[in-house]
């Protein structure tokens, strides 16, 4: 279960260099990386006629954590997977351009809404023209992963 928060850990020193993460982004990066190791603590139990030992290490119970909360995200996509329509469905992905990453950066809450916002309405104003689609249409957007998201801005749809 380690390794996770090793390979964690590696990602995070060589990206930290550069990039100065966020408090929020921060605290995930140390939940992550101790998750599961000595580091949060955790409990013992031993055989009463062998004595071997056990230890069970605490989770970090963060959020963001893969290990943490992949039961949770298990369940989530089963669920969506119910609501799925039997129609065609398109993967579409927006990037902003490399010369803005270190403003976006700097400005990711301000900024992802607004390139939400944008993706939304030029997606609902092109499929309502009968040139392309002529009909209202449904979208889930949602940002890639962090380090993507450091190296190409964008949105996937």
């Amino acid at each position: 279960m380690a390794t996770l928060g090793k390979e964690h850990n590696e990602r995070t020193k060589s990206l930290t260099r550069w990039l100065f993460p966020s408090t929020q982004q921060a605290k995930a990066s140390r939940d992550i990386m101790g998750c599961r190791t000595a580091a949060l603590g955790g409990n013992a139990s031993a055989c009463e006629e062998c004595g071997y030992v056990t230890v069970y290490y605490n989770s970090c119970r963060n959020r963001h954590c893969p290990m943490c909360q992949g039961i949770n995200r298990a369940i989530w996509v089963d669920k969506r997977s119910k609501d799925i329509l039997n129609a065609p469905y398109f993967h579409v992905v927006f990037t902003m351009p490399q010369e803005l990453q270190s403003l976006i950066y700097q400005n990711q809450e301000l900024l992802y809404g607004l390139m939400y916002k944008a993706v939304a309405e030029t997606l609902s104003e092109l499929s309502q023209d009968k040139k392309y689609l002529g009909s209202q249409i449904g979208f889930i957007s949602f940002s890639t992963h962090f380090q993507a998201a450091v190296q190409f801005p964008g949105t996937s749809l």
